[in-house]
């Protein structure tokens, strides 16, 4: 009979998280080419670890559950793991939490996805629940720190998050959950704050009258097209 000593049990599961780790990590560069492959591999593990330990924090333990709630996140934002709407219907019944959440093509109505995806924000992907609980500077920084990985031995990153919180609230963006890490990883990439970048662009995104989540999309929009990275 084959058995298994404790200590081999535990390397197994370990050896197993790590796969499917490398897994999703390499589902998601094939789903979104221009996105995820072009972080370091460090920044896309970390990426791939947020999105199992969010996955999780809804009560997924199976691989295709955890994977089905990434690729929602992808579609629709963050908001996937935090709304209310979805938390709701996979409490529902008594089914187990994974069936459930593989449900949700079902129990999910077209507009709880389209509520989800109007107030879009991406701040998950970048840090885990346990940093998403703290204060909201805090967890702009843990997730400025993870997109501008050359600056990651700065230490000026909190004083970039507090300057990012002064300049959304100029911008009028200080509802927009994303836009204290975004504002703060772009200033740290570019050298200067949004509002005082010398570049033709700038004018397009603070002066043309769009919204604060179009204007915020464009601007990462600009930072991946410029600097390789999603924010």
């Amino acid at each position: 009979m084959l058995t298994f000593s404790e200590q081999n049990l535990v390397y197994l599961d370990e050896f197993s998280e790590r796969r499917f780790v490398e897994r999703l990590k390499q589902e998601h560069a094939r789903a979104y080419p221009a996105l995820l492959p072009r972080f370091p591999d460090k920044q896309k593990t970390l990426i791939a670890e947020n999105l199992i330990a969010w996955g999780r924090s809804l009560g997924a333990t199976w691989q295709s559950s955890l994977t089905f709630l990434a690729a929602l996140a992808e579609i629709f934002g963050g908001g996937v793991f935090t709304s209310p709407l979805i938390k709701d219907r996979i409490e529902a019944g008594d089914r187990n939490r994974d069936q459930a959440i593989l449900d949700l093509q079902e129990t999910a109505s077209a507009e709880d996805w389209s509520a989800i995806a109007a107030d879009r924000f991406d701040l998950p992907f970048f840090a885990p629940p346990k940093v998403f609980e703290q204060r909201h500077d805090m967890r702009s920084a843990f997730a400025s720190q993870l997109v501008a990985w050359e600056f990651a031995e700065d230490t000026s990153v909190n004083k970039a998050v507090d300057a990012a919180m002064s300049e959304a609230e100029t911008l009028g963006w200080s509802d927009l959950i994303d836009a204290g890490f975004v504002l703060s990883a772009g200033a740290r990439i570019y050298g200067a704050p949004l509002t005082h970048i010398d570049k033709s662009w700038r004018t397009d995104i603070v002066d043309s009258g769009v919204t604060p989540l179009e204007g915020l999309a464009m601007y990462r929009a600009r930072i991946m097209l410029d600097h390789g990275r999603r924010v």
